[in-house]
């Protein structure tokens, strides 16, 4: 069996992570400069065997929310394409994400467009894999993937902010009855205080914005 591996972007430099047992483990930092390039190119050759998976916590992503008529086949797949042309034009990673039907009138399909708008940022570490000729997953977005994997102790909760912080920074992801309402990067490099000034003060504000916003569900923007 193949061994799992998560490359975490963060915007500035990826972090190697070995995923195994329900467990990671840190494998290294590269940074986006010769010397950083040429050290991930050897990890990649080292660890070709391995599944990658391309993990973004960037602030440059974007969300749309639109009905579409029900249509299916390749009509369906033609008119999402379409979508997400006009809606991310210049960026490969982007997706088309269900989130059912109304019950109501023509039974209009909800769909989320999701995107990764600076695809420049990506650029040399998948021209690194796939020159290693190391199997990539897909690249995925924090947020999506949030949505996915919602803790058992947030379903429980009427309404629910979870703050989390990496390397990229704070990132707010507010749940209502367990679906994620919206997630969100403030400001980088903001100090302590103002940080946890940030987190007291976007309780209240998301109990209010979540009502106008979309739930969002796992989804790789490219494979």
């Amino acid at each position: 069996m193949a061994t799992n591996r998560v490359l975490f972007f963060d915007g500035t430099r990826v972090s190697a992570l070995l995923w195994k047992a329900g467990r990671v483990q840190a494998e290294g930092e590269f940074l986006p400069d010769p010397d950083g390039l040429e050290a991930f190119a050897a990890y990649l050759v080292q660890h070709r065997g391995s599944l990658f998976y391309f993990l973004a916590d960037v602030a440059e992503e974007g969300f749309q929310l639109e009905n579409i008529p029900r249509v299916q086949g390749g009509d369906r797949n033609a008119l999402l394409a379409r979508r997400l042309g006009q809606y991310y034009y210049g960026t490969p990673y982007s997706a088309a994400v269900s989130l059912g039907h109304s019950k109501k009138g023509r039974r209009d399909e909800r769909i989320l467009f999701a995107a990764l708008t600076q695809p420049e940022a990506f650029a040399p570490w998948l021209k690194a894999l796939r020159s290693a000729a190391a199997p990539l997953v897909g690249l995925y977005s924090v947020p999506l993937t949030l949505a996915e994997h919602v803790p058992a102790f947030v379903t429980r909760q009427e309404r629910f902010l979870l703050v989390t912080l990496s390397s990229a920074g704070l990132r707010q992801t507010f749940f209502a009855e367990g679906e994620m309402q919206f997630s969100r990067r403030p400001a980088p490099d903001l100090p302590r205080q103002r940080t946890a000034d940030l987190c007291a003060g976007s309780c209240r504000a998301s109990a209010i914005a979540a009502e106008a916003l979309p739930r969002f569900s796992r989804e790789p923007l490219s494979v």
